[in-house]
């Protein structure tokens, strides 16, 4: 490969994790074993024993995020292609601009999900953070065990 074709599928390939790493609306489906905003929401409320008006908020504050994922992914998928075009064009300067900018929002999208999180949870009574936390812990972690797991067993011989 050239190095122009690898560049662009490294610019291509962070405009994705962005995208995949917006969060909520998205643009995951039900096949990718996401549930529907609507369930996802009925059953956090039956399970946290969330009130009208938390509901009412935290849907306030979902839909603010949905909003500004979507705007951030058109932004970072306009990026990536003047990236393309100007890794093409031999522009690194430009191209090195670029993924800088990529870069900080992917830093920026996380410390706004964190910052997010604590809304929500402020939301929340001391009952149901501990609830919160308890479901926590017992759902599924489905990457258990991948790569990197400091704590995996060792290879059987």
């Amino acid at each position: 490969m050239t190095g122009k074709t690898i560049a662009a599928v490294a610019a291509l390939t962070l405009a994705g994790t962005m995208v995949f790493a917006a969060g909520p609306g998205s643009g995951r489906s039900e096949r990718h074993g996401r549930e529907g905003q609507g369930d996802r929401m009925a059953r956090m409320a039956e399970d946290l024993q969330l009130s009208d008006a938390q509901v009412d908020q935290i849907k306030q504050m979902r839909q603010a995020d949905m909003e500004r994922n979507r705007a951030n992914r058109q932004k970072a998928q306009t990026l990536a292609k003047q990236w393309v075009e100007l890794s093409d064009k031999g522009d690194v300067k430009g191209a090195e601009n670029i993924q800088k900018q990529l870069a900080s929002m992917k830093e920026e999208g996380q410390i706004r999900r964190l910052a997010e999180r604590g809304k929500f949870e402020a939301l929340l009574t001391e009952e149901q953070k501990e609830k919160l936390e308890q479901l926590k812990a017992d759902r599924p972690r489905p990457r258990e065990g991948r790569g990197g797991d400091d704590e995996a067993p060792p290879p059987e011989k």
